[in-house]
């Protein structure tokens, strides 16, 4: 079985500066959903995707060279993964390599390690479909509020939000931490794959986009360190 892991990791952050690198617990971020993946023995090709000289050098330096840099027209903010994914695939076909699992780990992925891998790859070995791990979301979203600009609060869902929870179905989020596709779904755009959720618990998947998350993530990392020990 040969799966390629892809990593994307543009060097163009902005709500976080240089957030693909930086330095959590003392070791870059990157280097986390990295050491899990290896520890893994899951994957046969690991490719971090970046267009970014120092992250390269990062990845290099710790162990995992990338074998081309991405395209600097795919690491814009109006990139979407699907189109990241997919230069990767080709860039591989160029060489001949076929994989028959393309798996996609986000760099800002500390809490998961190599046994949660090897559980969602069992999850994915019994699925017709490709998978994304999900979150449910906290509560119906038809209880949603924004606010206005004299910072009153109105119901963006005013016909729905009265209704009690327990009559309304849950409700699902992509959680930024992986898709893996299978080899149907190769090169295909992501609204044209059925997906399959991978459920995972909470406190396994902070999508890092600001500081609050950051932090966040830092606490539920340390909880599970104490956890272990």
């Amino acid at each position: 079985m040969k799966r390629l892991l892809i990593i994307p990791a543009r060097g163009g952050s902005k709500r976080i500066k240089n957030k693909n690198f930086k330095k959590f617990f003392n070791k870059p971020i990157i280097q986390y959903p990295l050491n899990s993946a290896q520890k893994s023995k899951l994957f046969h090709t690991i490719h971090v995707s970046t267009d970014n000289k120092k992250i390269f050098s990062l990845v290099k330096k710790i162990g995992y060279e990338p074998e081309f840099f991405r395209n600097k027209k795919l690491a814009s903010d109006n990139i979407g993964i699907n189109e990241v994914i997919n230069f990767v695939i080709k860039e591989y076909y160029k060489t001949k390599k076929k994989f028959d699992e393309v798996w996609c780990i986000y760099p800002c992925s500390p809490l998961i390690n190599e046994k949660d891998l090897k559980k969602i790859s069992i999850f994915f070995g019994k699925q017709n479909n490709s998978v994304m791990t999900i979150n449910e979301y906290p509560a119906p979203i038809f209880w949603a509020l924004k606010k206005n600009r004299d910072q009153t609060l109105e119901f963006l869902h005013k016909a729905k939000s009265k209704i009690p929870s327990n009559k309304i179905k849950p409700l699902f989020y992509d959680n930024g931490c992986i898709i893996i596709l299978k080899k149907k779904d190769y090169l295909k755009k992501f609204n044209k794959i059925k997906f399959t959720g991978y459920e995972m618990p909470i406190y396994k998947s902070v999508d890092i986009d600001n500081m609050k998350d950051w932090n966040l993530a830092l606490d539920l990392f340390r909880m599970q360190k104490n956890f272990k020990d």
